[in-house]
């Protein structure tokens, strides 16, 4: 009998817990649930593939790309977790980004890279806008919260 109201209780309270919104989501828990580097690389590549109208050719070639490079960012994350500093995993960050510019430039066309330039320049500059509102909202509440929903 005992066991009966155990379990009962057990699943009435599962049913009632809902996970947190991702708002309210440790930092830690989010990096711990990051994808690894072939699920971010397919899913830039398939990003690129509809902004850019990427051939059949080019897909593989700018997948090898973005798999090389996400997974030389890893490194730098592992090499900060090590104690590493973070100012200079910023500095190697900046340095594969303009890495896979680079070689992206070699795979496509000059409309493609033209355009790749322009949808990074927007997305960098909604990043900064969301950000900015992040600082702003942890300087009038002094909560720390904000601070800690803000990646790499």
């Amino acid at each position: 009998m005992i066991s009966i109201v155990v379990a009962s209780t057990m699943l009435l309270q599962a049913q009632t817990t809902s996970p947190a919104p991702a708002s309210e989501k440790s930092k830690m828990e989010r990096k711990a649930n990051r994808p690894d580097a072939n699920t971010r690389a397919t899913r830039m590549t398939e990003k690129m593939t509809k902004q850019l109208m990427l051939t059949e050719e080019q897909k593989p070639k700018v997948f090898g790309i973005n798999l090389d490079k996400a997974k030389k960012i890893d490194a730098l994350h592992e090499q900060v977790k090590a104690g590493g500093n973070k100012k200079d995993m910023a500095a190697k960050r900046k340095a594969i980004e303009q890495e896979r510019d680079a070689e992206l430039k070699g795979v496509l066309t000059p409309e493609q890279y033209e355009k790749w330039t322009k949808w990074k320049a927007e997305k960098k500059e909604e990043w900064k806008k969301k950000h900015k509102k992040m600082n702003k909202d942890k300087d009038e509440d002094g909560s720390s919260e904000v601070m800690d929903r803000m990646e790499d």
